[in-house]
């Protein structure tokens, strides 16, 4: 899924300069459904590239991927300017949306 998705979101990311990093991806059984898990990669990733293009920043996106038992914790980090206070409570709203 992870390499999927890189190889979707990955020339849109080079063509804003943003540097896509992607560590922990050993392969390993998991129960789901991949296209809804890779489209959630690419939506969250290109969020991302979406705020380092807001300012001055590195424009670096790391993607994490770490075996917890029988669950897989992936993060999706950027140094952007993170999430304004005003509107942390609501990100989890459905159908909130800041585009």
């Amino acid at each position: 899924i992870m390499e999927e998705t890189r190889a979707v979101v990955e020339p849109l990311l080079r063509r804003d300069g943003v540097f896509l990093e992607i560590e922990g991806t050993e392969p390993r059984p998991l129960y789901l459904n991949p296209g809804e898990v890779g489209q959630a990669l690419s939506n969250l990733i290109l969020n991302a590239r979406d705020a380092l293009l807001e300012g001055d920043y590195d424009r670096l996106v790391h993607v994490s991927c770490e075996a917890l038992g029988e669950e897989t914790l992936v993060r999706v980090r950027d140094l952007g300017p993170g999430i304004p206070k005003e509107i942390r409570e609501r990100i989890f709203e459905p159908f909130f949306t800041t585009k």
